[in-house]
């Protein structure tokens, strides 16, 4: 199959997140996260500029499997995004993740 530039790319993928329990010990959740690809260079820039969770910001364009407190299937939206990646060990999963599966080990990586 021959490849096509394109203007805009997606991927759907995976994330496990490692969380600490109240009562000792950790879980383990997951859900899907949408996300648009990047040149590399874009995806550089904005971490040199603004940082990881601005980053963040521009290529989460979706999620699946994400509940409310409630329970209830949450809609993605903008706050939703927002209140996602302030969830320090969330926002570095899918940190991980994106850059793993975007730049699939090339580029610069940010220590």
């Amino acid at each position: 199959m021959a490849f096509k530039l394109a203007t805009e790319r997606r991927f759907k993928s995976k994330i496990n997140v490692k969380m600490p329990l109240e009562i000792g010990g950790h879980s383990t959740f997951s859900f899907h996260a949408i996300f648009k690809m990047l040149k590399v260079t874009e995806i550089n820039q904005i971490r040199d500029e603004k940082g990881d969770q601005q980053l963040l910001k521009d290529v989460l364009v979706g999620f699946e499997d994400v509940q409310t407190e409630e329970g209830q299937p949450q809609e993605f939206n903008a706050d939703a995004r927002d209140a996602l990646i302030d969830e320090p060990l969330v926002a570095m999963a899918l940190t991980e993740v994106y850059l793993k599966e975007a730049l699939g080990g090339l580029g610069r990586q940010k220590n």
